[in-house]
């Protein structure tokens, strides 16, 4: 029995062995490409290095092809600069069982032969991909619909809200990595774009908290000086339609952005040292200015605020905010339990910006005014030649807050302090004198 058991072991081994040494023969090293390795559908099995660049060279790459919905779209890969490194892609399928040591690649390999599933090998190619964004770019304006806020309507004393409306936009980021990752074949079905819905940052169900006109002002301009008329209306939009929840900060700079061509501003007279300029964005103080009374009017807090150079013609002294886009800023904070919705427009010469709120947070009545608390005299310069100037007295302000509650109590604030400098007073020389 011993005897027979032994020759039984033998026999296994002896077979293991011829089988083991058949396959790891068939996985032996050929330098030709190992069975079942494609690229793109194309099977480069057995093939040299030259015959398989052959194959990878007669690949033809289909236009880039993508849908949202119904509707489709093409890419042409010429538009993109797409071209397959051939080379790149046949060193890489050739890779394919000879890069993991040598157990680990006879492994691979056996598996590849054993299983007789095929090794998909990705394409290695180049793409233009500033050139890809542009072409999303161009379908994104078919598919992307801007979203809309729910917004306030007043009719007399009455406040009704319209819905919000979910908008959509092509994320290219995404779209870009997804058509990156399906390019490395070269057929393909069309690919969906991503598409994301856009929620409104303004809600019915938040402006429903939104029931009462917390306070309002208005100041007049020249509608005759085309670009400061541009530049106000601009500007006025950009802070219209906006809902600041509690304790949020809204800055004047950030939600009309920098005063340049690029965002639409034109050139109008600004104040430059005391002195009227021809600058992008004038105009643009004067709805600051009337919205720091909105705001002062509103109970708000005034987080920051700065005065002119001179005195302002549209407001009271000390009730004006300059505003210097990197430097000088206006900025307020909703110190209420509710948010406050902010509603700026133009009509006719006229900037008018109220702002609404909840009811439980109004105060009784608000109160602005300034006093003059001094004069810096003005200095007075000779020169032999230049332009004669009268000069300014130095102004000193300060403006307070008073707000009455609804008992009747009433508290005394300081809201800011304004200091406009004095101007010197210039004498010309007269020839000879």
């Amino acid at each position: 029995l011993w005897k027979m058991a032994r020759k039984v072991t033998l026999l296994v081994l002896g077979t293991v062995l011829v089988i083991f040494g058949a396959l790891f023969y068939l996985s032996r090293d050929t330098g030709k490409m190992y069975k079942n390795i494609t690229v793109s559908g194309v099977d480069l099995s057995g093939k040299t290095k030259e015959e398989a660049l052959k194959s990878v060279n007669g690949i033809k790459f289909e236009n880039i092809k993508l849908k949202y919905e119904n509707k489709e779209y093409t890419i042409l890969a010429d538009s993109v600069d797409y071209k397959i490194n051939s080379e790149e892609t046949v060193n890489s399928a050739y890779s394919v069982g000879r890069k993991n040591g040598f157990i680990k690649d006879r492994l691979s390999v056996l598996k590849l032969i054993v299983q007789g599933k095929k090794k998909e090998v990705p394409i290695m190619y180049t793409l233009d991909t500033k050139a890809l964004k542009i072409e999303l770019e161009k379908i994104s304006s078919n598919i992307d619909i801007e979203e809309k806020n729910a917004k306030i309507t007043l009719n007399g004393d009455q406040i009704s809200f319209s819905n919000e409306e979910n908008g959509r936009k092509l994320n290219i980021e995404k779209s870009m990595k997804l058509i990156e990752n399906e390019l490395k074949s070269s057929e393909h079905d069309p690919l969906e774009l991503v598409v994301e819905t856009v929620v409104p940052s303004i809600t019915k169900e938040k402006l429903s908290k939104v029931d009462t006109l917390l306070g309002e002002f208005s100041t007049t301009f020249n509608s005759g000086v085309q670009g400061r008329s541009y530049n106000i209306k601009l500007s006025t939009d950009a802070i219209n339609d906006v809902l600041l929840e509690p304790d949020q900060i809204l800055s004047f700079n950030e939600s009309t952005g920098m005063r340049s061509a690029k965002n639409g501003y034109k050139s109008a007279p600004v104040i430059v040292n005391g002195e009227l300029e021809q600058g992008l964005g004038g105009g643009v103080c004067q709805v600051s200015s009337t919205l720091f009374n909105a705001v002062a009017l509103s109970g708000l807090k005034v987080v920051e605020r700065s005065n002119h150079s001179i005195p302002s013609s549209y407001v009271g002294i000390g009730r004006d905010a300059v505003v210097d886009f990197g430097t000088l800023d206006l900025k307020v904070q909703n110190n209420y339990k509710n948010p406050v919705y902010f509603s700026s427009g133009v009509e006719g010469n006229k900037i008018i910006i109220k702002v609404y709120g909840n009811s439980e947070d109004k105060p009784g009545e608000v109160k602005l005014f300034s006093t003059v608390n001094g004069s810096v005299a003005r200095k007075t310069k000779t020169v032999k030649y230049g332009k004669p100037s009268n000069g300014r007295d130095g102004i000193k302000a300060t403006t307070y807050r008073v707000i009455v509650d609804k008992n009747g109590n009433e508290n005394k604030e300081v809201l800011s302090s304004s200091y406009y400098p004095a101007k010197a007073r210039v004498i010309v020389l007269e020839p000879g004198a």
